[in-house]
Protein backbone atom coordinates (compact mmCIF):
# COMPACT_ATOMS: atom_id res chain seq x y z
CA UNK A 1 0.00 0.00 0.00
CA UNK A 2 1.51 3.01 -1.02
CA UNK A 3 2.10 5.66 1.58
CA UNK A 4 -0.60 7.83 2.93
CA UNK A 5 0.22 11.92 1.29
CA UNK A 6 1.18 14.58 3.28
CA UNK A 7 -2.52 16.28 2.52
CA UNK A 8 -3.99 13.00 3.36
CA UNK A 9 -2.43 13.29 6.28
CA UNK A 10 -3.58 16.46 6.91
CA UNK A 11 -7.01 16.25 6.14
CA UNK A 12 -7.34 13.43 8.41
CA UNK A 13 -5.68 15.56 11.31
CA UNK A 14 -8.06 17.71 10.46
CA UNK A 15 -11.55 15.37 10.41
CA UNK A 16 -10.14 13.94 13.79
CA UNK A 17 -10.41 17.01 15.55
CA UNK A 18 -13.72 18.24 14.06
CA UNK A 19 -15.06 14.93 14.51
CA UNK A 20 -13.76 15.32 18.65
CA UNK A 21 -15.58 18.91 18.68
CA UNK A 22 -18.82 17.83 16.82
CA UNK A 23 -19.37 14.70 19.75
CA UNK A 24 -18.19 16.95 22.59
CA UNK A 25 -20.89 19.99 20.99
CA UNK A 26 -23.62 17.47 20.76
CA UNK A 27 -22.59 16.20 24.55
CA UNK A 28 -23.03 19.74 25.99
CA UNK A 29 -26.15 20.51 24.17
CA UNK A 30 -27.51 16.97 25.43
CA UNK A 31 -26.92 18.13 28.62
CA UNK A 32 -24.09 15.80 29.02
CA UNK A 33 -20.76 17.41 29.20
CA UNK A 34 -18.98 14.80 31.66
CA UNK A 35 -19.41 12.57 28.20
CA UNK A 36 -16.52 15.01 26.62
CA UNK A 37 -13.95 13.08 24.69
CA UNK A 38 -10.49 13.93 23.47
CA UNK A 39 -8.04 12.40 20.63
CA UNK A 40 -4.67 12.13 20.85
CA UNK A 41 -2.57 10.15 17.72
CA UNK A 42 -0.88 7.86 19.60
CA UNK A 43 2.83 8.63 19.17
CA UNK A 44 3.56 5.13 19.18
CA UNK A 45 1.90 3.57 16.03
CA UNK A 46 0.87 0.77 15.28
CA UNK A 47 -0.12 0.07 18.75
CA UNK A 48 0.35 -3.58 19.93
CA UNK A 49 -2.80 -4.40 21.37
CA UNK A 50 -2.91 -8.71 22.67
CA UNK A 51 -2.98 -7.64 26.46
CA UNK A 52 -4.41 -5.12 26.09
CA UNK A 53 -7.34 -6.96 24.23
CA UNK A 54 -7.08 -9.84 26.60
CA UNK A 55 -7.51 -7.90 29.36
CA UNK A 56 -10.46 -6.16 28.09
CA UNK A 57 -11.72 -10.01 28.03
CA UNK A 58 -10.53 -10.98 31.68
CA UNK A 59 -12.67 -7.41 32.35
CA UNK A 60 -15.35 -6.00 29.91
CA UNK A 61 -15.51 -3.02 31.98
CA UNK A 62 -12.09 -1.92 31.22
CA UNK A 63 -12.72 -1.64 27.37
CA UNK A 64 -13.40 2.46 28.09
CA UNK A 65 -10.51 2.98 30.55
CA UNK A 66 -8.04 1.18 28.08
CA UNK A 67 -9.61 2.84 25.08
CA UNK A 68 -9.00 6.25 26.62
CA UNK A 69 -5.32 5.66 27.73
CA UNK A 70 -4.69 4.96 24.23
CA UNK A 71 -6.26 7.39 22.05
CA UNK A 72 -7.17 9.90 24.52
CA UNK A 73 -4.18 9.54 27.20
CA UNK A 74 -1.59 8.84 24.62
CA UNK A 75 0.28 6.00 26.88
CA UNK A 76 2.27 3.24 25.41
CA UNK A 77 0.14 0.68 25.88
CA UNK A 78 1.67 -1.90 24.42
CA UNK A 79 4.19 -1.37 27.95
CA UNK A 80 2.98 -4.42 30.39
CA UNK A 81 3.91 -1.54 33.12
CA UNK A 82 1.87 1.02 32.10
CA UNK A 83 -0.80 -1.03 30.95
CA UNK A 84 -1.01 -2.17 34.71
CA UNK A 85 -0.83 1.15 35.73
CA UNK A 86 -3.73 2.05 33.29
CA UNK A 87 -5.76 -0.74 34.86
CA UNK A 88 -4.98 -0.13 38.43
CA UNK A 89 -6.21 3.45 38.07
CA UNK A 90 -9.56 1.97 36.53
CA UNK A 91 -9.88 0.31 39.70
CA UNK A 92 -8.93 -3.06 39.16
CA UNK A 93 -5.60 -5.25 40.48
CA UNK A 94 -3.54 -4.61 37.26
CA UNK A 95 -1.02 -7.36 38.40
CA UNK A 96 -3.87 -10.08 38.99
CA UNK A 97 -5.81 -8.84 35.50
CA UNK A 98 -2.93 -8.82 33.22
CA UNK A 99 -1.66 -12.35 34.99
CA UNK A 100 -5.31 -13.81 34.37
CA UNK A 101 -4.94 -12.58 30.28
CA UNK A 102 -2.04 -15.11 29.89
CA UNK A 103 -3.97 -17.47 30.98
CA UNK A 104 -4.66 -19.93 27.58
CA UNK A 105 -8.13 -19.16 27.53
CA UNK A 106 -8.37 -15.78 27.27
CA UNK A 107 -5.28 -16.23 24.41
CA UNK A 108 -7.72 -18.79 22.38
CA UNK A 109 -10.85 -16.72 23.17
CA UNK A 110 -8.70 -13.27 21.44
CA UNK A 111 -7.49 -15.91 18.57
CA UNK A 112 -11.53 -17.23 18.42
CA UNK A 113 -12.57 -13.39 17.83
CA UNK A 114 -10.03 -12.37 15.77
CA UNK A 115 -10.48 -14.91 13.42
CA UNK A 116 -14.62 -14.41 13.68
CA UNK A 117 -13.70 -10.95 12.53
CA UNK A 118 -11.23 -11.85 9.82
CA UNK A 119 -14.24 -14.09 8.52
CA UNK A 120 -16.92 -11.53 8.67
CA UNK A 121 -14.94 -9.31 6.80
CA UNK A 122 -14.34 -6.38 9.71
CA UNK A 123 -11.15 -4.27 8.70
CA UNK A 124 -11.12 -1.63 11.58
CA UNK A 125 -12.63 -0.29 14.69
CA UNK A 126 -15.69 0.77 15.02
CA UNK A 127 -17.13 -1.78 13.09
CA UNK A 128 -20.77 -2.38 14.16
CA UNK A 129 -22.97 -5.34 12.69
CA UNK A 130 -26.30 -5.24 13.17
CA UNK A 131 -28.81 -8.46 13.92
CA UNK A 132 -32.47 -9.08 14.11
CA UNK A 133 -33.96 -12.40 15.60
CA UNK A 134 -35.72 -14.03 12.42
CA UNK A 135 -39.00 -16.32 12.70
CA UNK A 136 -37.23 -19.29 13.66
CA UNK A 137 -35.82 -17.62 16.35
CA UNK A 138 -31.95 -18.21 15.21
CA UNK A 139 -29.86 -14.21 14.61
CA UNK A 140 -29.55 -12.99 11.21
CA UNK A 141 -27.32 -9.74 10.32
CA UNK A 142 -29.31 -6.74 8.79
CA UNK A 143 -27.46 -5.00 6.19
CA UNK A 144 -23.94 -4.50 5.86
CA UNK A 145 -20.93 -3.96 8.10
CA UNK A 146 -20.90 -0.25 9.01
CA UNK A 147 -17.40 1.05 9.62
CA UNK A 148 -16.63 4.58 11.49
CA UNK A 149 -18.14 6.39 14.18
CA UNK A 150 -19.44 8.48 11.17
CA UNK A 151 -21.53 5.99 9.65
CA UNK A 152 -23.39 6.08 13.39
CA UNK A 153 -26.73 6.84 11.41
CA UNK A 154 -26.39 4.04 9.46
CA UNK A 155 -26.13 1.94 12.13
CA UNK A 156 -29.22 2.98 13.42
CA UNK A 157 -31.51 2.94 10.78
CA UNK A 158 -30.28 -0.97 10.34
CA UNK A 159 -31.80 -1.22 13.90
CA UNK A 160 -35.18 0.68 13.11
CA UNK A 161 -35.68 -1.60 10.56
CA UNK A 162 -34.25 -0.49 6.95
CA UNK A 163 -32.09 -3.17 5.25
CA UNK A 164 -29.71 -1.67 2.75
CA UNK A 165 -29.00 -5.20 1.68
CA UNK A 166 -32.45 -6.03 0.62
CA UNK A 167 -32.82 -4.97 -3.09
CA UNK A 168 -36.13 -4.53 -5.34
CA UNK A 169 -38.37 -3.59 -2.32
CA UNK A 170 -39.46 -0.03 -1.55
CA UNK A 171 -38.47 -0.77 1.85
CA UNK A 172 -34.85 -1.04 1.22
CA UNK A 173 -34.68 2.49 0.46
CA UNK A 174 -34.12 5.06 3.32
CA UNK A 175 -36.18 7.34 0.98
CA UNK A 176 -39.24 4.78 1.70
CA UNK A 177 -39.42 5.93 4.91
CA UNK A 178 -39.47 9.57 4.03
CA UNK A 179 -42.42 8.70 1.53
CA UNK A 180 -44.53 6.61 4.01
CA UNK A 181 -43.91 9.78 6.78
CA UNK A 182 -42.18 6.80 9.38
CA UNK A 183 -40.79 9.38 12.36
CA UNK A 184 -37.39 10.36 12.54
CA UNK A 185 -36.99 8.11 15.59
CA UNK A 186 -37.58 5.21 14.11
CA UNK A 187 -35.33 5.56 10.80
CA UNK A 188 -32.87 8.22 11.13
CA UNK A 189 -32.05 9.09 7.59
CA UNK A 190 -29.84 11.85 8.21
CA UNK A 191 -26.13 13.03 7.58
CA UNK A 192 -23.15 14.88 9.13
CA UNK A 193 -23.63 18.24 9.01
CA UNK A 194 -21.16 20.33 6.28
CA UNK A 195 -18.02 21.07 8.11
CA UNK A 196 -19.13 24.77 7.95
CA UNK A 197 -21.99 24.30 9.69
CA UNK A 198 -20.23 21.53 12.62
CA UNK A 199 -17.65 24.61 13.32
CA UNK A 200 -20.63 26.52 14.21
CA UNK A 201 -21.88 24.58 17.78
CA UNK A 202 -18.67 24.75 19.07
Amino acid sequence: MAAISEQKRKYSQLDHRDWVRWWNAVNDQEGRPDKNIDFHWADKFPIRTPNVLRAALVEPELVGPLFRGCWEQNLDMANDEVLRQAIDNAGYNGSQVLQQANEPKYKAELRSRTQEAKEAGICGVPSYRVFRRSGGGSWVQRGDIVWGQDLIADVEDYIAGWNGGVVNERSASKLWAVDTNIPSTACSCRAREPRSQRSSLV
